[in-house]
């Protein structure tokens, strides 16, 4: 049976950040990369101890990707929610996200969102000459991110309105 579904184009992303004590903000004009990125480890899973002789190994069911978010856009200092700033303030801090990579339409299972808890770390600051100061940053992901099927508000929404 043939595959009949097509590819998208990444036009309309939108990713929202939200520190704990804060308000979230969607940063979406300001980035030109948005993109959850998993990597795994050699070795299988499990407790492992090198000597000079032998690796001993607990075994394990394998190895388990590891995430971060990957995040590429441009410096904008003049904007109140500038990316760079943001990150720069926040460092160190763990800050919620929702990634919606094919937006704006609401998140659905067929435009899924992905959300989770990354550590905030800053950009780099200034550039080269004559050209526009960008930024590339990787954001470790604190678990395997969640897929979102349906709006995360939808149960706010829906107990306000039986309120």
């Amino acid at each position: 049976m043939p595959i009949t579904t097509s590819p998208f184009t990444l036009t309309n992303t939108s990713l929202t950040l939200t520190p704990t004590a804060g308000v979230a903000t969607e940063y979406r004009c300001q980035l030109t990369q948005a993109q959850l990125t998993p990597s795994t480890s050699a070795g299988g899973g499990g407790n492992e101890v090198a000597t000079f002789c032998t690796t001993h190994s607990s075994g394990g069911a394998g190895a388990l990707a590891t995430w971060v978010l990957d995040l590429a856009g441009f410096q904008a200092y003049a904007d109140a929610t500038d990316l760079t700033m943001f990150l720069y303030e926040h460092e160190g801090e763990k800050l919620e996200f929702t990634l919606i990579p094919i937006g704006p339409d609401p998140i659905s299972a067929t435009n899924p969102g992905f959300s989770g808890e990354v550590t905030a770390t800053p950009t780099q600051v200034g550039g080269t000459a004559q050209q526009y100061a960008t930024f590339t940053v990787s954001l470790p992901v604190s678990a395997k991110p969640l897929v979102l099927k349906t709006p995360p508000v939808a149960a706010f929404e829906a107990e306000q309105q039986f309120a």
